[in-house]
């Protein structure tokens, strides 16, 4: 089967899309580093894994999930690196983990939606998932101290080009630096595989029929839901009540 496939472009970038792993600030900056392997990628490496599409054909292939450009890109029989298109629409990518500890999922789970592209499904409540969009923010852009450097200081990871988010690549103003700082977003998964962004609103519309009970749960244990760990226990809660 033939599937219809575009190079990606990715390399010396750091953009306001979509960032996953390491820790700290990215200052992004007139030198001549790089972004690194591992701050392009979820992995080390690639690894083996299923596309599945809307029309019913999946492919195997190697992949590895671009956080920075938020592409799942491949590796292509002939060893080159290339992205996913949206034609045909992919459904999902489910990656295989090598190595799992004992109580890690043996695959990692990525759903495909047209407006908020790729998010990895983190957990399932009797078909409530919850999923995560790692991201990047802009905070601020450092001035240039009277020696040319940045009055920014720490151990801060700097590169030179960014991405705008149109797949255009840009150098940056060499008077000043941008530092992005890293933030994850979270979604609920209703069965149909339809996002909803993680609110309270959105979360009594999944669960209408328990209206009252999960009103009575958040004033007795309120929700930060900007983190990992509450929004599991609250989904864990609110599967019972079904």
């Amino acid at each position: 089967m033939n599937v219809a496939l575009f190079v990606g472009a990715f390399g010396l970038l750091a953009t306001t899309a979509c960032l996953a792993q390491s820790t700290g600030v990215i200052r992004v900056k007139g030198s001549e580093q790089a972004v690194s392997y591992r701050d392009r990628y979820q992995y080390d490496q690639f690894r083996n894994g299923t596309v599945a599409f809307l029309n019913g054909t999946t492919v195997d292939a190697r992949f590895n999930y671009h956080v920075i450009l938020g592409e799942m890109h491949f590796i292509t029989a002939r060893g080159d690196t290339m992205a996913l298109t949206e034609e045909p629409i992919v459904r999902l990518v489910e990656i295989i983990n090598p190595s799992p500890a004992p109580d890690s999922p043996r695959t990692a789970l990525f759903l495909y939606d047209q407006r908020r592209g790729y998010t990895e499904i983190v957990a399932d409540y009797d078909g409530i998932k919850l999923a995560a969009k790692q991201g990047l923010r802009t905070t601020k852009r450092e001035k240039m101290s009277a020696y040319g450097q940045s009055t920014g200081a720490g151990a801060i990871t700097t590169y030179q080009f960014y991405s705008g988010g149109n797949m255009g690549v840009s150098k940056l103003d060499a008077k000043g630096d941008l530092l992005f700082s890293k933030e994850t977003t979270y979604f609920f998964v209703d069965k149909n595989n339809r996002l909803y962004p993680a609110t309270k609103a959105n979360l009594i519309k999944l669960y209408g029929n328990h209206r009252q009970q999960i009103a009575t749960y958040l004033e007795t244990d309120p929700v930060d839901f900007s983190r990992n760990d509450q929004l599991t226990r609250l989904l864990a809660y609110c599967s019972k009540l079904m």
